[in-house]
């Protein structure tokens, strides 16, 4: 007899505009790693001639070590007939480093939409260790990646 457990969620799937704004203000607005001194990057809402997109580009600057997040998001949207606008990312890339050094982790989809991959750096050189390829679903959301780099940071001593 096969057991068929339970789809196990997507957490990149379509979301509400209005929840992700939400999310992001407890989980990145809040962060306690985030340097609240800085501004955040912004969304921005961008109309092409093949439709509507939303992108999230920028630098988060983080508390210790000169560590800095560049992120690059990039948004399918769609309405369902309700008016809420829904986003779903199809392309990310969260590259964390030290100001004036050197990469230490870097997670993207660049080279292909389908090829969700993590490169590990070693932290006192920059040079690239491995490049480890995981699941969509494996792939963190930014608050994790900021989590992430806190507990880097906190091994850099």
């Amino acid at each position: 007899m096969v057991h068929r457990g339970k789809r196990q969620r997507d957490r990149h799937d379509w979301n509400t505009y209005e929840n992700y704004r939400v999310i992001y203000e407890q989980c990145v607005v809040n962060h306690p790693f985030r340097d609240q001194t800085k501004p955040l990057p912004e969304f921005e809402l961008l109309h092409t001639p093949t439709g509507l997109f939303v992108t999230y580009s920028g630098d988060i600057y983080c508390c210790d070590n000169n560590i800095i997040l560049s992120v690059d998001k990039y948004y399918f949207t769609r309405d369902d007939g309700d008016g809420r606008l829904r986003l779903r990312c199809f392309s990310y890339s969260y590259n964390g480093w030290i100001s004036g050094k050197h990469n230490i982790i870097r997670y993207d989809n660049n080279d292909d939409f389908d090829d969700y991959h993590k490169h590990v750096f070693d932290t006192k050189t920059g040079k690239q260790l491995q490049r480890i390829t995981i699941s969509r679903n494996e792939f963190p959301v930014l608050s994790e990646v900021i989590d992430e780099l806190q507990q880097i940071s906190s091994n850099l001593i």
